[in-house]
């Protein structure tokens, strides 16, 4: 390998914090409110292919994500 395939490194061994190469997420609050958010659609989308008659055995393979027990759990609560 060429000397200009290799990036500069700006790793600083005196700032413990600084990660060379990690990644930096957003804050707990944002990646809450993102998998919120997923998961509020697909309890929707599950919640409307029950009430379209959908059985438990056919919504399951349309959201291979979500475990079988936790769509069950989801059409359970909607009719509670």
């Amino acid at each position: 390998m060429d000397a200009q395939d290799h990036q500069t490194d700006t790793h600083d061994p005196s700032n413990p914090l600084h990660l060379h190469g990690a990644r930096h997420p957003g804050t707990p609050r944002e990646e809450s409110r993102r998998e919120m958010k997923v998961k509020k659609t697909l309890m929707d989308m599950i919640i409307k292919w029950h009430q379209a008659g959908y059985s438990l055995d056919e919504i399951t393979p349309l959201v291979p994500q979500v475990p079988k027990e936790e769509i069950k759990a989801i059409i359970q609560q909607h009719h509670e």
